[in-house]
């Protein structure tokens, strides 16, 4: 793809996104369409979910929605490099596109891509306060036997993650939320363990 079209197709997902519904930048970040209304002026955590495919996307909107119901109290602000916005658009979060790294090596921008990244990054930061988390694979691990069944270890799954970003944020948890009886009991062992 050359510059042009790189920077073309840059600037259509750009306006996709304003049409959409993702909220101006610098005018706020919602807490999502499902979030409890505890989350809504929760600390924001820019997501940097670079180099997902869309199943990937997917299964990490879906951990953090899941994370935001069980009382993490957080405010996502995804920042993307895939085509794959209506993931996060959908839901009621915001998101901030980005090209990958083969699109602005094909801009000849004079600033490398992680230099390009980082000011983008530091924009937001500016704007937000919120600290930065990247997604990397998403946890596709299947419960072995003896470990909980599917809903609840999603729920353990996206305890896990709403503990990394409310701690990212200095946030505590919200609280009256109550884990399952096995994750309950799960994490009692795990603390038996350590002890």
């Amino acid at each position: 793809m050359s510059g042009s079209a790189a920077l073309s197709e840059a600037l259509r997902r750009a306006r996709a996104v304003q049409r959409l519904g993702a909220p101006v930048p610098g005018l706020g970040v919602p807490a999502g369409r499902e979030a409890p209304p505890a989350c809504a002026d929760a600390p924001v955590v820019l997501l940097l979910a670079l180099g997902l495919g869309h199943d990937e996307l997917e299964t990490w909107a879906d951990l953090v929605a899941r994370a935001q119901a069980r009382g993490h109290r957080f405010r996502p602000l995804w920042v993307l490099d895939s085509g794959d916005l209506p993931v996060v658009l959908t839901r009621g979060w915001a998101c901030d596109h980005v090209v990958t790294a083969q699109q602005h090596a094909g801009l000849g921008a004079p600033q490398g891509y992680a230099e390009h990244l980082a000011l983008r990054l530091d924009v937001w930061r500016s704007r937000t306060g919120a600290p930065v988390v990247p997604l990397l694979a998403p946890p596709t691990r299947t419960p072995a036997d003896g470990e909980p069944a599917d809903g609840e270890h999603a729920d353990l799954e996206a305890d896990r993650l709403g503990a990394v970003l409310t701690a990212a944020t200095g946030q505590p948890r919200q609280p009256g939320v109550r884990l399952s009886a096995r994750a309950r009991a799960a994490a009692a062992g795990r603390r038996r363990t350590r002890s």
